[in-house]
């Protein structure tokens, strides 16, 4: 199982290839649960970065927009870590940020401010 989440594979120059890798990730944890066959921390970071690998940046946009329009301040502290080290390894991970990504960024802070 370790060897769908090789970076050989996630990181392969084939699109469809990348996108089979994930379907299959998938379909294992699918099958696994409630028990996760990964670390929680690789899986987290492999599946988020594999989004932008394979030219998802609506989909990263629309965790973006979700993360920051659920969060609530009475949710547990590590539901709000799991966020924001989710948010961050996107933004890191990125060539560049889209423009459609900063529409959530700053409707949140904005937010805030009022």
């Amino acid at each position: 199982m370790m060897a769908l989440i090789s970076d050989r594979l996630l990181r392969h120059p084939n699109t469809d290839v990348r996108i089979s890798v994930m379907s299959c990730i998938c379909e294992v944890l699918r099958i696994s649960s409630p028990h996760q066959p990964y670390e929680n921390e690789r899986m987290k970071v492999k599946c988020c970065i594999i989004l932008l690998d394979i030219g998802c940046d609506s989909l990263v946009t629309k965790i973006f927009e979700v993360l920051l329009s659920t969060i609530k301040f009475n949710h547990p502290q590590a539901v709000f870590s799991y966020m924001e080290d989710i948010m961050t390894w996107l933004l890191d991970e990125s060539d560049d940020i889209p423009l459609g990504l900063l529409k959530p960024i700053l409707a949140s802070v904005q937010k805030e401010n009022q």
